[in-house]
């Protein structure tokens, strides 16, 4: 009856109405794989209108191995049933290919026959791009941090090293495998008194930054090498503490060089010693 229909009518303007105000690209497809329908958000996607996607199948809006990735994915589901969700790229009116999730569904007839699907669209572009700068910046530090003869650190609350950078041409005493979960004081403590350690251990315990602490350690020849290490607390996002993060440097060709330069003066001094009382010699024994 014109009741029924109008009524029919009425409940599917509803249903268009909802559609439409899902904020991601719905659309619905016959067994065959051609449009039924869609909403605003596909048409806006897409940037093509409902009524020329409509009776429409992908390879008319997509390069051929795009349509056929996404129709050997409507055939699996129409012979498995059930749901899909997978990764893949389209064509949209915001880049050439775009990366998207599918989330898929069987829709059946009343008679429990395939009717076809109806699916969603979830335009991950812009998730991947930070994924990928993300990886990329972690490969640049990464490059960074163990190319340089300075390393960086990170310590817990208690000072004991959580991680650290690798470290070229240094010392084994100081290589990750070796220090993790140690203090700086149990990998190098004997070459500093406690007095000399305590500026180091008050930031620790008061959670105060520090800046040029210095320290020795053993070299992969028994040599002596000198570091300088600064450091900030960390916390999380409660306001709790976590340690310390910050970076250390190898000065020991510095140090090195300022032995150097007091022992040539310490010549110097000698030489001009030994010339003063060579001078005073001979004028005692002119």
């Amino acid at each position: 009856s014109k009741h029924d229909e109008a009524d029919l009518r009425d409940r599917f303007d509803l249903l268009q109405s909802l559609i439409d105000a899902i904020p991601i690209p719905v659309y619905h497809k016959d067994e065959n794989g051609f449009y039924e329908g869609c909403n605003k958000a596909f048409e806006d996607f897409s940037g093509t209108a409902k009524a020329q996607i409509l009776g429409k199948t992908v390879h008319d809006f997509m390069p051929p191995d795009l349509a056929n990735a996404q129709e050997n994915m409507d055939k699996a589901l129409f012979r498995q049933g059930g749901f899909q969700s997978y990764e893949s790229k389209v064509l949209s009116v915001h880049g050439p290919r775009q990366d998207v999730i599918y989330h898929k569904a069987l829709r059946t007839n009343s008679d429990g026959s395939v009717g076809g699907l109806i699916g969603t669209i979830l335009d991950i572009s812009d998730r991947k791009r930070m994924e990928i700068a993300l990886r990329d910046s972690e490969e640049r530090f990464r490059n960074i941090a163990e190319s340089a003869s300075d390393w960086f650190w990170e310590m817990d609350q208690k000072g004991r090293i959580t991680w650290q950078s690798e470290i070229h041409g240094t010392s084994v005493w100081l290589a990750r495998k070796t220090v993790i979960g140690k203090t700086r004081q149990e990998v190098a403590g004997q070459y500093l008194s406690d007095t000399d350690w305590q500026p180091y251990q008050n930031a620790i315990s008061g959670e105060l930054e520090f800046r040029n602490f210095e320290y020795c350690y053993e070299g992969t020849d028994n040599s002596l090498l000198h570091a300088r290490i600064s450091g900030n607390p960390i916390y999380d996002e409660d306001g709790n503490f976590l340690g310390h993060r910050g970076v250390a440097s190898n000065i020991t060709e510095l140090r090195e060089a300022e032995e150097l330069l007091r022992k040539a003066q310490k010549m110097e001094a000698v030489g001009q010693l030994t010339g003063g009382i060579a001078h005073d010699f001979n004028n005692l024994m002119a």
